[in-house]
């Protein structure tokens, strides 16, 4: 009589063991039609088609990353595709119920991309895509997600914390620019306390955000705190220089009171790292067509300390570190021993010389630059990734070759101005 009465649950469970398989392989069959998808519109029809019948909050986890199925890249898919159809609608319904391990990624893709990097939308155009993220990101204040049940507290809120914060100081940017003041101190506050002064683009923004909102003391604490720290853009100097000439009635000492600002031992550590890359390797001769209209050799610079910036016009690091190089290129201006050139190289567009025009003249930029489209003078400097800046002595021997851009320009503009002394008393 028992196992008769057992007969019913046993039945039961079979059934639904059966079913769960059943789902299980017809889930795998949409997910690998998804991947061998390649138009963008049917990719985002299945993925959506996808998350709808088989939510990740309900989801079998051991079968998923048994067979590769990844609902944070697939939440990614969406938010990047409808992001770029300018689908709003369809953006908000998926980005509502997104997974906290792909909102980072979406967020890079649909936000910090076409307003940071490309510039190809606008803080009022970006705004409704970076609000609706933020609002999801933000409900993961309280707790770890579902998908994450594993990882620790600690854990967790480091994780939080970074895409919080990071997310937060662009915002504060947008924020600004929309003229939503109070609301963009509220985040870039966020920011702040992470950051520590050590970002001079959220430094920029917070300084602006705290004269908008009539917080005058506090933006004079930011502003010399970011020149503590070396993390100073020149709207950032500009606005200590006003605070400067207020209090003083003049602009004189002006220069030796920011030296006098950024810390000593940052400043010795920087020293040290300049010495340390030192180099002295021989180059080839090369000759470019400037913008300026005249053949540019390296033998006829014999006698100057030469820098070189190498850029390209799609190379959003490469035009981010031109605020620096504008700023020690005018300490220098004066100088007819030091010259800049600024090697427009790896070209994509056709029409790159109408746009490196475009740009420089939109951002007040006066810089000589050298044609190098194909990248033969590139190549045989040896130069690879861009942005590379290397610094040439007064007999033509490469003392200076660093890649990349850290983020600072005042922090730039020293470590340039130290290797061009440097450069200066080479032998």
């Amino acid at each position: 009589m028992k196992l008769l009465r057992c007969l019913p649950f046993v039945a039961l469970l079979l059934s639904t063991g059966i079913s769960r398989a059943q789902s299980n392989n017809d889930k795998l069959i949409e997910f690998k039609a998804i991947a061998k998808t390649r138009n963008a519109d049917s990719v985002l029809m299945r993925t959506t088609a996808f998350i709808d019948k088989y939510p990740y909050t309900k989801t079998d986890t051991a079968f998923d990353k048994s067979n590769w199925i990844d609902y944070a890249r697939m939440y990614q898919t969406v938010g990047i595709l409808t992001s770029i159809k300018k689908d709003l609608s369809t953006y908000k319904k998926y980005v509502a119920s997104a997974p906290f391990n792909s909102l980072a990624t979406i967020w890079y893709k649909a936000v910090e991309i076409p307003y940071e990097h490309q510039k190809s939308s606008t803080a009022e155009e970006v705004l409704p895509w970076a609000r609706l993220l933020m609002q999801r990101i933000e409900e993961f204040k309280d707790g770890k997600p579902v998908e994450s049940p594993n990882i620790s507290t600690d854990e967790w809120d480091k994780m939080f914390s970074g895409v919080y914060a990071n997310s937060s100081a662009l915002y504060a940017d947008i924020l600004l620019h929309v003229k939503q003041y109070k609301e963009g101190l509220y985040y870039a506050e966020i920011a702040q306390q992470r950051a520590q002064y050590k970002k001079a683009p959220l430094n920029e923004v917070y300084s602006m955000l705290l004269k908008e909102t009539g917080n005058t003391a506090r933006m004079k604490e930011t502003l010399i705190k970011s020149m503590q720290q070396n993390q100073a853009s020149p709207a950032v100097i500009a606005m200590l220089k006003e605070q400067y000439i207020q209090e003083n009635k003049k602009a004189e000492g002006f220069d030796a009171y920011i030296s006098g600002l950024k810390d000593n031992t940052l400043t010795g550590k920087l020293e040290a790292k300049v010495k340390e890359s030192m180099i002295n390797q021989e180059l080839p001769e090369f000759k470019a067509e400037s913008n300026r209209g005249e053949m540019v050799s390296l033998k006829a610079q014999k006698g100057k300390v030469v820098v070189l910036d190498f850029f390209a016009s799609w190379c959003a690091p490469c035009k981010e570190a031109f605020p620096g190089m504008d700023m020690v290129r005018q300490k220098y201006l004066n100088d007819k021993n030091v010259v800049f050139y600024f090697v427009d190289t790896q070209e994509r567009r056709p029409d790159y010389k109408e746009y490196v025009a475009k740009y420089l003249k939109d951002h007040n930029f006066s810089f000589t630059v050298l044609f190098d489209a194909d990248a033969k003078l590139g190549k045989s400097f040896g130069v690879g990734a861009i942005p590379h800046k290397m610094v040439i002595d007064p007999n033509g021997k490469l003392r200076f070759s660093e890649v990349g851009y850290m983020g600072s320009p005042s922090e730039l503009s020293d470590e340039i101005s130290m290797m061009i002394e440097l450069s200066r008393k080479s032998k």
